[in-house]
């Protein structure tokens, strides 16, 4: 019995699904450790800013620019206050920008 190409193509797009959703799946659960304090943001900064690049995306444009709009705020992210200046975050800042992450991730996962 040969497979309708339709059914392969269903098949595909299925397993592509699977795949986005565990890659969204990984950042939530970084993102939630944060959160959550179960991690510090310098951790939180050395791991999401690893994983951010490289990733080799798949997302769609919406999850794509959430995850694009955190990193952008965890590489302005500066633990010491001796070295931050106005265009840097804290760790109140940087917390506040996860906080809307996950909440928009959820949204969209």
């Amino acid at each position: 019995m040969e497979a309708q190409p339709s059914a392969i193509k269903s098949c595909s797009e299925r397993w592509q699904a699977v795949i986005v959703d565990k890659k969204c799946e990984k950042y939530a659960v970084l993102i939630e450790r944060f959160v959550s304090g179960e991690i510090s943001a310098s951790e939180f900064e050395v791991s999401y800013l690893d994983a951010f690049k490289n990733e080799d995306f798949g997302f769609d444009q919406d999850v794509y620019e959430i995850l694009s709009f955190l990193f952008s705020d965890v590489d302005a992210y500066c633990s010491d206050p001796d070295l931050r200046d106005n265009d840097d975050l804290d760790e109140e800042q940087l917390l506040n920008s996860a906080k809307k992450a996950l909440i928009e991730l959820n949204r969209k996962c």
